[in-house]
């Protein structure tokens, strides 16, 4: 059981070098169209100017709104 345990390690520290290693140098980044988000609300618990105002906040100049940076 030791051996089967230690094999597995290996094998999964070999995949993760592998990995980490891989070469992406000549990539560039992909560059598409950008995202729009529709919020809906029901006049109920369900607030969606909140909800943007939120995801404004915690995704910052990453957020997919216009005028924010992002996408």
């Amino acid at each position: 059981m030791n051996l089967y345990r230690t094999c597995l390690l290996a094998l999964t520290l070999g995949i993760a070098l592998m990995a980490l290693a891989a070469p992406d140098a000549g990539k560039k980044p992909v560059q598409g169209k950008a995202v729009q988000l529709l919020f809906l609300g029901d006049g109920g618990h369900h607030d969606p100017s909140a909800r943007v105002v939120e995801l404004k906040h915690a995704l910052g100049k990453e957020a997919p709104f216009p005028g924010t940076g992002g996408s």
